[in-house]
C-alpha cells in the first residue's frame, strides 16, 4: 500500500511538472513570436470558443491615427486611398433628376446648382470617399443656417465623436441596435446631442450592426511596417556589400604588429580623434613595410533572394485593397495590355461593390437636397422628382469595336435592339420614341448644318436632352 501512495504522488508530481514545463514552453514561444514580429503582439487564437475572435488590441482613435498617418507619410498607404477614390468617384457622380415636367427640373437644376456652390461640392464629394477608407467614418452634419438657401454639409472629426455617457458616440432607443435617434459629441469642451435626422454616418468595412467604422488600411497595416524596415535593412545591405575593407597582414611577432601600428598611428593621427586612422584618399600610393602585405577584401553576402521578400510584401499588401500588384508597385515593365486588362477585372469588380455601398448614401444627400428646397419654398410643393446616382465608367470603352459585335449579334438573331440599347447605356424606350419623332419629318438623318441642309424640326430644337448632371 505505501509502495501504490509513493508511485501515485510521484505520478502526480511528474505530470504537474510536465503541465509546468509545458506551460513555461508556451510562454517562451509567444515571448518569441512576440520578439520576431511585435505587431502579432496583441492578436488572440481562435479555439472554436464563440467569445473568442481575432481582434488587434487598438483603440479605434489609435487605429484611425496611424491610419492617417500612414495616408500622409507612407506611399503605399496614399497609392491605395489615392486609387479607390480615383477609380471610384473620378471626375464626379452622375445625379439623374427624374421629372417629366420641364419647369420643375429646371428649378430643381438652379437649387441644386446653388447647393453645390455654397458647399463646394465636387471637393467635398470626393472627401467623402477619402474620409470613409482613411478614417474609416464619414460623418456628415446637416445645418441650416438660412431659410432661403440650400443646407450646409460639414463634416464632423471622428474622434470627436464620443463622450463618457456614450464612448462611441451612437444612441440607440434601447430596443433595436440599428434604430439610431442620436450622435454625442465633444465640441469645445463640451458635450452636444445631434439628432440622427441631422447625421448621415458612412460606415468602413463593418457589418451594419456595427457602431462605428475601421480604416481599409487595417489589414495593410503590419505589412507596409514591414516593407518599411525591410527597405532600411535592403539599404543597409547594400551599403555593406558596396563597402571595400582594406586588411593590413602583418607577418612576425606580437612585439612587430604592436611596432607598426604604433608607427602607423603616429604618422597618420587626425586632429580630431588621436586614436583613428586617417582613411585613404582615392589613388594614395601605399608602400608597405617588410613584413607588412595589404588586402581589398569585400563582404561575402548572398542575398539574392532579398528582392522576392519585398516584392512578397507588396503583393500582401495589394491583396488587402484588392488590387492588382501593378497598382502598387507601379512597375508595368513586365505586363502587356492584355495581361494588364485580365488583372484589372478583380479589382473593377472591387471598385463596382464601393459604387454599389456609396450609392445609397449620396442618394439620401440629393434627398436631403431636394426636401430642403420643398421646405424653402424654391420647388414646389407638387414635385415628386426621384434622383439616381451613378458613377463614372470605371474603364474606357472602345465603342467602335462594342458596336460592331453588337451589330453581328443582332444580324445573327441573338440579341434584340431593346437590349443592344441596354448594354450601350440607353434608355430603349426614350431612343425609340426619338427614332419615331425623327421618321415622322423623314426617312434621312437629320442633318446638324451646312449648306443647303435640311432644318431641324421644332420638335427636335425644342426637345430637352436627358436631364442629369455631372458632379
Amino acid at each position: 500500500m505505501r509502495h501504490d501512495t509513493l508511485a501515485f504522488l510521484q505520478q502526480e508530481t511528474f505530470v504537474r511538472q510536465a503541465a509546468q514545463a509545458q506551460g513555461y514552453a508556451y510562454t517562451l514561444l509567444e515571448n518569441l513570436k512576440d520578439q520576431l514580429d511585435p505587431y502579432m503582439k496583441g492578436w488572440l487564437p481562435i479555439d472554436g470558443d464563440d467569445k473568442s475572435q481575432v481582434l488587434l488590441e487598438l483603440r479605434p482613435e489609435d487605429l484611425r491615427r496611424e491610419s492617417v498617418k500612414m495616408y500622409y507619410r507612407n506611399a503605399h498607404g496614399r497609392v491605395v486611398i489615392r486609387n479607390l477614390v480615383k477609380f471610384i468617384i473620378g471626375k464626379g457622380i452622375i445625379i439623374d433628376f427624374h421629372e417629366k415636367d420641364e419647369e420643375n427640373i429646371e428649378k430643381i437644376q438652379e437649387w441644386w446648382s446653388l447647393f453645390a456652390k455654397v458647399n463646394q461640392w465636387k471637393r467635398r464629394s470626393r472627401e467623402i470617399v477619402t474620409r470613409l477608407f482613411r478614417d474609416g467614418d464619414t460623418i456628415i452634419r446637416r445645418f441650416k443656417p438660412n431659410p432661403n438657401q440650400p443646407p450646409l454639409l460639414r463634416f464632423i472629426d471622428p474622434d470627436k465623436v464620443g463622450t463618457t455617457k456614450f464612448p462611441d458616440g451612437i444612441e440607440d432607443d434601447g430596443i433595436d441596435s440599428e434604430n439610431i435617434i442620436a450622435y454625442h459629441c465633444r465640441q469645445r469642451g463640451e458635450d452636444i446631442s445631434i439628432p440622427a435626422e441631422e447625421i448621415i454616418h458612412i460606415k468602413c468595412d463593418v457589418d451594419i450592426n456595427v457602431r462605428r467604422g475601421r480604416p481599409i488600411l487595417e489589414s495593410m497595416l503590419p505589412y507596409i511596417k514591414k516593407y518599411d524596415r525591410w527597405l532600411d535593412a535592403r539599404m543597409v545591405l547594400n551599403l555593406i556589400r558596396t563597402s571595400v575593407a582594406l586588411v593590413r597582414q602583418v607577418q612576425g611577432s606580437a612585439n612587430d604588429i604592436s611596432r607598426i601600428r604604433t608607427a602607423v598611428q603616429t604618422r597618420n593621427q587626425t586632429q580630431q580623434d588621436s586614436n583613428r586612422v586617417q582613411m585613404l584618399k582615392p589613388g594614395s600610393i601605399l608602400t608597405a613595410n617588410p613584413g607588412v602585405e595589404y588586402k581589398m577584401l569585400s563582404p561575402n553576402l548572398d542575398a539574392k533572394d532579398a528582392s522576392e521578400d519585398g516584392k512578397t510584401i507588396e503583393l500582401n499588401i495589394a491583396k488587402g485593397a484588392g488590387f492588382p500588384d501593378v497598382f502598387i508597385t507601379a512597375d508595368y515593365s513586365g505586363s502587356n495590355y492584355a495581361a494588364t486588362a485580365v488583372a484589372q477585372n478583380p479589382a473593377i469588380r472591387e471598385f463596382e461593390d464601393h459604387e454599389y455601398y456609396l450609392t445609397e448614401p449620396f442618394e439620401e444627400i440629393v434627398t436631403w437636397v431636394l426636401e430642403d428646397g420643398i421646405l424653402s419654398g424654391f420647388l414646389p410643393a407638387t414635385i415628386k422628382t426621384t434622383a439616381t446616382v451613378s458613377f463614372p465608367p470605371l474603364l474606357r470603352r472602345d465603342i467602335g469595336q462594342e458596336s460592331s459585335a453588337y451589330e453581328k449579334m443582332h444580324q445573327n438573331g441573338i440579341i434584340s435592339k431593346h437590349t443592344w440599347r441596354v448594354e450601350a447605356g440607353y434608355d430603349p424606350d426614350k431612343e425609340q420614341k426619338l427614332i419615331d419623332d425623327e421618321s415622322e419629318d423623314g426617312d434621312s438623318p437629320i442633318p446638324i448644318g451646312g449648306n443647303g441642309s435640311k432644318p431641324v424640326p421644332k420638335r427636335v430644337q425644342d426637345r430637352q436632352p436627358r436631364q442629369n448632371v455631372q458632379l
